[in-house]
């Protein structure tokens, strides 16, 4: 799939407007055809890109390999946590790994009263600028978020990031009603509780994850983290009933509960509850309501020049905790467009004083673990995993999880994605094992005996002593065979690069790896936004990026 690239400023000298029109359509083809920092998730911004004289008899191919020198020749910034807002400022060129990491690193920064003055914001965030007041910015990110394709699984997790930092109150100060009921549209209608079901925690329920009052279940507010259950308890105060941004928080603090029940999580150690003291969030609304927003959310600065942009979820816990053990727990850095990370912020450097947690993770959702920030793509050899997906769509995978929602909610996908690693035996330091983390060793919600004539409704040939998970794969194995002449071996087992985010997959392969029985039942064509696996999924084939 061909990477968006964006201009924001174009200036060409030309003796005449007939040969700068010229110029245009030159570099308007150029830029289609160039290999440029960003394909993928990732989000490269560059603000100034000069270009050597050409002439109206120049062609495309000549003005893209002009184009990819000068990006070759540009110091790229990976902004993280670490990154102070000069360094960002002062940067030719940024790379964020994909569209949400620029919109949760920016939230953390305006509430740790960070300066966000840097040209990069309103490029990457559009509709931002420097002089709104924190609150209006605030709001101005969260709504940025509902143009993105994979906007139900990045509104959670950027929700997960602004609780976790105790900005609550100001957010939801800032939020309309209007606004609310627009995040709220955009997620899963499953995951959005029922006025009789909703989410109701007693102020005693955040000081013991087991004095919860709910009409879950006595247990329900012991699978929140500290940080959301502080954040309920002062919203069902705070807010009514009825109010929009009530039901947005309760959708994800349910979407929380049963994929926690799914998944088999336990609730959080006393520990990681010790380690979120509660901020003020009423006197942080106050003054939000006080100040106001400063401002309004006007169009994004004119300072950028080129940007590139790209439209786009797994692994066994074992391997994906020795991969953690030895990264550590910050989000992987993928390519470089528009797309962003869950938990890429460091909690240690994001916490005011006083008050910390670490961002509530979805246990349901597949999530990424890797080391710091813009980590390049990694080398894989299964890189024809997500080739399962067209599959998977092919058996109705998609319409038997609607219909058999606990599945859905226990990520059958990456239990999928998991036993084909396992059968295998794709090393367990294979990035390939993130595309299932979200489930591989928690134990199946359900027996398969238990859902036998809904798998044999959907055409398996369901086995005694399998699992839901094997017998889906065994249903890949029969439609592969039948329909493509391959195996599930030969279709996985292919050497290449990954990247990983929370919201994206991007792989890479060789030119020399592209198959023509692959090719011809069509399991190489991108399948962009897949709300069932809840990432974005694109294939490259040449050079990885670099």
């Amino acid at each position: 799939m061909a990477t968006e690239r964006i201009v924001r400023q174009l200036r060409v000298r030309a003796p005449d407007e007939v040969l700068a029109r010229r110029a245009r359509m030159l570099l308007e083809d150029a830029l289609r055809t160039a290999s440029l920092p960003g394909d993928g998730g990732a989000v490269v911004l560059v603000r100034r890109l000069c270009l050597p004289a050409f002439g109206s008899a120049s062609t495309p191919q000549s003005l893209a390999l002009a184009l990819e020198e000068g990006c070759r020749s540009l110091q790229i910034v990976t902004v993280s946590e670490a990154s102070s807002e000069d360094e960002v400022a002062a940067a030719v060129a940024v790379r964020f790994r994909d569209p949400l990491h620029a919109r949760q690193d920016l939230g953390l920064r305006l509430l740790r009263g960070a300066p966000a003055t840097a040209w990069c914001w309103p490029l990457a965030v559009p509709g931002y600028h420097a002089r709104l007041g924190v609150g209006e910015a605030l709001r101005v990110v969260a709504m940025s978020l509902v143009d993105l394709p994979e906007a139900e699984v990045a509104v959670p997790l950027w929700l997960d990031a602004i609780v976790a930092q105790g900005g609550i109150a100001r957010l939801a100060a800032s939020l309309g009603e209007d606004d609310a009921d627009a995040l709220l549209a955009v997620l899963p209608a499953a995951s959005r509780p029922s006025a009789a079901a909703g989410v109701r925690l007693s102020p005693g329920s955040v000081n013991a994850a087991d004095d919860v009052r709910g009409e879950h279940a006595p247990d329900a507010g012991a699978m929140l983290p500290a940080a959301w259950r502080w954040a309920m308890v002062w919203a069902q105060h705070a807010l009514a009933p009825a109010d929009a941004r009530l039901r947005l928080l309760e959708a994800c603090v349910h979407s929380h509960m049963l994929s926690a029940r799914a998944g088999g999580a336990g609730p959080p150690t006393p520990r990681e509850d010790a380690r979120w003291q509660p901020a003020e969030p009423r006197r942080a609304a106050g003054e939000e309501h006080g100040q106001g927003g400063q401002g309004t959310a006007a169009a994004a600065g004119r300072d950028g020049g080129l940007g590139t942009v790209n439209d786009d979820r797994g692994a066994s816990l074992s391997p994906g905790a020795s991969r953690a053990a030895r990264r550590g727990t910050a989000a992987p850095g993928a390519a470089t467009s528009r797309r962003a990370l869950a938990g890429s912020a460091d909690p240690a450097a994001a916490e005011p004083a006083g008050a910390h947690a670490e961002p509530a993770a979805f246990p349901g959702r597949l999530r990424p673990v890797a080391a710091g920030a813009g980590m390049a793509p990694e080398r894989t050899t299964a890189a024809g995993l997500l080739f399962l997906l067209p599959v998977l769509a092919s058996l109705g995978l998609p319409e038997w999880l609607e219909e058999n929602p606990a599945w859905r909610d226990a990520a059958l996908p990456a239990r999928i994605l998991a036993c084909a690693l396992r059968r295998l035996r794709v090393p367990a330091d294979d990035p390939a094992w993130l595309l299932a983390m979200a489930a591989a060793d928690r134990p199946e919600p359900m027996p398969a005996g238990d859902c036998w004539s809904a798998l044999v409704a959907a055409g398996l040939q369901p086995r005694p002593q399998r699992t839901v998970a094997e017998i889906w794969l065994g249903g890949c194995r029969r439609w592969l065979r039948k329909s493509a002449r391959i195996g599930v071996a030969d279709l996985v087992l292919r050497p290449g690069h990954m990247a990983i985010t929370a919201t994206h997959a991007d792989v890479w392969m060789a030119i020399e790896q592209t198959d023509l029985r692959v090719r011809r039942a069509g399991l190489d064509l991108d399948p962009g936004w897949v709300p069932w696996l809840g990432r974005v999924v694109h294939f490259h084939f040449g050079d990885t990026e670099p």
